[in-house]
């Protein structure tokens, strides 16, 4: 067997190290800001908007959301399941993932469903206070 010389093959990945390590800041400095900018808006619910749906039926779905989490608003990506119980009853399960948790790949990938989660929260904040306007009315 072949003695391999690790050193030697890990050089040329070493090299990039420094690269690397500017992509993440580039990648984290950018969820920063939209972070910051959802922040500063007044957002009375969640915003999302879809980045995976496996199921042809809709039961199984991932989103980006702009959500209270354990006490404070931040960036998530949400499992969503849908599971019909042994009574027939409708239940969805969700599992929450807050940006801390993502790793780069999930966050650089994610970043293009950014502009799109915006103009979902557009329509969303429009159906919250259509609907608050008419309990209120």
């Amino acid at each position: 067997m072949e003695i391999l010389n690790l050193s030697e093959l890990a050089a040329p990945l070493e090299k990039l190290r420094p690269d690397v390590i500017d992509a993440y800041e580039r990648i984290d400095e950018r969820w920063s800001e939209v972070a910051d900018i959802l922040a500063k808006l007044t957002l009375p619910c969640k915003i999302s908007v879809v980045v995976e749906c496996h199921d042809p039926q809709h039961r199984d779905w991932k989103t980006l959301e702009w959500r209270k989490h354990k006490g404070t608003k931040k960036l998530c990506l949400t499992d969503y399941c849908e599971i019909i119980q042994g009574d027939g009853e409708l239940y969805v399960s969700e599992t929450v993932t807050p940006y801390e948790e993502w790793s780069a790949t999930k966050r650089l990938e994610t970043l293009a469903y950014v502009p799109k989660l915006f103009s979902n929260g557009i329509e969303q904040v429009q159906i919250f206070i259509a609907k608050a306007k008419g309990e209120t009315e």
